[in-house]
């Protein structure tokens, strides 16, 4: 596996190999939220990782629409309803096919596939802009 420790600056997640794609796209951010990397594009959440100790253990989720989860799970049968988060999905890192599936999540991402992403809380992204920015300089 990919996941290596080491000493990150306040942007670095320990799963850039996965979303080193998307930091070139305009408005992208990251946020801390509940011990978890939230990622952002604009006003829209569309990826979150979350480290090895929750309860469900190492994964990424992806934010979607219920409506959604039979053709995604159908295309990536290794996601699964998240056990707390209903509404999304959750791809664990002990899957056989983790980071292939995970690529391709992103890939599906970086297409502004209509099925990734739920809009965010306007008021935490600001403030999350306001700290990534104070963090560049």
């Amino acid at each position: 596996m990919r996941f290596t420790s080491f000493k990150r600056s306040r942007n670095e997640t320990p799963c850039e190999w996965l979303i080193e794609p998307l930091r070139s796209r305009e408005g992208f951010f990251v946020r801390r939220t509940f011990g978890c990397w939230s990622f952002y594009i604009g006003e829209k959440n569309v990826l979150l990782y979350v480290p090895a100790g929750d309860e469900d253990g190492e994964g990424i989720l992806i934010p979607t629409s219920p409506e959604f989860h039979a053709s995604l799970t159908a295309q990536f049968p290794a996601l699964t309803q998240h056990s707390f988060l209903k509404k999304w999905l959750y791809l664990g890192a002990r899957s056989e096919d983790y980071e292939e599936t995970a690529e391709s999540i992103v890939r599906l991402i970086l297409r502004e596939d209509a099925r990734i992403g739920v809009p965010g809380n306007i008021r935490s992204r600001a403030n999350a802009q306001k700290k990534s920015s104070r963090s560049r300089k």
